[in-house]
């Protein structure tokens, strides 16, 4: 496993790191290794979505240049379906 040394964090954000290990019992090490890896968990996920958007964008220009620009609004097909 890596380490890491993080330099000048703010009074504020060490007291509350200090104030959670306190509450779980656990060392502030483990308080921050936790919140760092959620974080990073957060931005892959973000990175990840971005991605998908970008290809539903692609895919939606596909479709709608095959149809000639021509795509209803799925809106009212489903409000249509659902009162059947």
């Amino acid at each position: 496993m890596k380490q890491l040394t993080v330099r000048d964090v703010p009074e504020a954000v060490v007291r509350v790191l200090r104030e959670e290990a306190k509450e779980r019992g656990q060392s502030v090490n483990s308080v921050a290794r936790s919140a760092l890896s959620e974080h990073a968990t957060r931005h892959r996920w973000r990175r990840q979505l971005a991605d998908h958007i970008l290809a539903m964008d692609a895919l939606r220009a596909r479709i709608a240049r095959r149809r000639e620009g021509d795509l209803e609004e799925s809106a009212p097909l489903i409000r249509e379906d659902r009162e059947r």
